[in-house]
């Protein structure tokens, strides 16, 4: 967990580098649901009972210790997915399979194998010049703002993503959301980390 906490930091960076200002999304637009039941939903800190609640009972639950805490972390696993909670609180959770859907609670929400959407525009090549134009490709997922480009984190090659940092209400969190893409343009990743 420490390694993966690092190489997510390094490409959080990278990715704030590249935009002008940082992603925010509010928190209550990461919750967790099952497929079939978008009324309910587990949010950061909330409690494992919430999550079994929510999810259903787990195929299994696991110990991890946390170098970063100094702890040890319940791992939920529920298909590919996994949902780490420390001192009985939600602190992360990777989804890898579209069993579970990340969103708002009785609002919009998404799942793995969600398309991006491309969009080829015309664009002016010199406003002097009327009528030269050149096609530029533009990317988009809901209002998740994109950064285009191949890469690597945690052992899982991506050809897009979009990192947002979490707010809970007014106030920040070290929470940030990341979504990846694959080379067929579908989201195949959704983490939300610490």
């Amino acid at each position: 967990m420490k390694t993966k906490s690092i190489i997510i930091a390094i490409l959080f960076a990278i990715v704030l580098s590249v935009t002008s200002n940082a992603q925010m999304i509010d928190i209550n637009r990461a919750a967790l649901m099952k497929s079939t039941n978008t009324s309910i939903g587990l949010l950061h800190g909330e409690s494992p009972t919430k999550c079994i609640q929510v999810l259903g009972q787990p195929a299994s639950i696991t110990d991890q210790f946390s170098e970063v805490d100094d702890a040890t972390m319940k791992v939920y696993k529920y298909g590919n997915n996994r949902i780490w909670f420390l001192d009985n609180k939600m602190i992360a959770y990777e989804i890898l399979d579209n069993t579970i859907r990340v969103g708002a609670v009785n609002g919009q929400t998404f799942k793995i194998g969600d398309p991006m959407t491309v969009t080829i525009i015309k664009v002016p090549i010199d406003p002097r010049q009327p009528g030269r134009t050149r096609d530029e490709t533009r990317y988009s997922f809901l209002d998740f703002r994109m950064s285009i480009g191949s890469g690597t984190t945690d052992g899982k090659a991506f050809r897009a993503l979009s990192v947002a940092q979490l707010k809970n209400g007014a106030t920040n969190t070290d929470g940030r959301l990341e979504l990846l893409f694959n080379a067929s343009n579908q989201l195949f990743c959704i983490s939300m980390l610490e």
